[in-house]
């Protein structure tokens, strides 16, 4: 049982600092790992809230010691450009500790988000405040989804690679019809006319 919660911490512990392990997957399976009965809904729940919320701190102490350097590093200058740095700063002033909420939701720019908010001296009580509020909700979510339908995991798995179909389908199909368009237009406006 300790084992189990150890293991799932560690894994929420990792996604939280960066190592890319999908957070809300491991949220699902620390559900039907409780449904399972390999350990308590209770302790599933509490392990994931301190694992979200020690791992997001993590983040934001990084952030707070290295200050704007953070940006600049090799590993995030590539994926936080100049301009999504100012948008994600703008973001920030205007949202304040809200943006922290929502973060949370937002999967793809959580970890610049906690990153920010230590870089721009956000008070560490609010910090952990609102991030505590929004890992209640997902922590809610996640592991009771896993833990409700843990008997329905095979019928899970397979509605999700419908769904990744349908949707790679749909992709195809609006690729496609771009592409003819693009090619009519070219065709009906004919060959650009020269400079002189």
């Amino acid at each position: 049982m300790m084992m189990v919660a150890g293991g799932v911490l560690l894994a929420l512990l990792a996604a939280g600092v960066g190592i890319p392990i999908p957070e809300d997957l491991t949220l699902l399976g620390a559900g039907y790992l409780a449904w399972r009965g390999d350990a308590p809904l209770w302790l599933m729940m509490v392990t994931c809230f301190v694992g979200i919320v020690v791992g997001d701190s993590c983040l934001y102490w990084i952030g707070r010691k290295l200050g704007p350097r953070v940006t600049r590093h090799r590993w995030l200058s590539h994926r936080l450009t100049p301009a999504r740095e100012a948008r994600l700063r703008g973001f920030f002033e205007r949202r304040g500790a809200r943006a922290v909420l929502l973060a949370r939701f937002a999967s793809a720019a959580r970890g610049a988000l906690y990153l920010t908010a230590g870089s721009m001296g956000l008070r560490y009580r609010r910090f952990v405040l609102f991030d505590a509020l929004a890992a209640c909700l997902s922590v809610a979510l996640w592991v009771l989804i896993g833990w409700r339908f843990g008997a329905h995991i095979d019928l899970v798995r397979h509605l999700v690679k419908r769904v990744e179909h349908i949707i790679l389908i749909v992709i195809a199909a609006v690729a496609l019809t771009w592409g003819i368009a693009a090619l009519v237009r070219r065709f009906i406006e004919g060959p650009p006319e020269p400079v002189r």
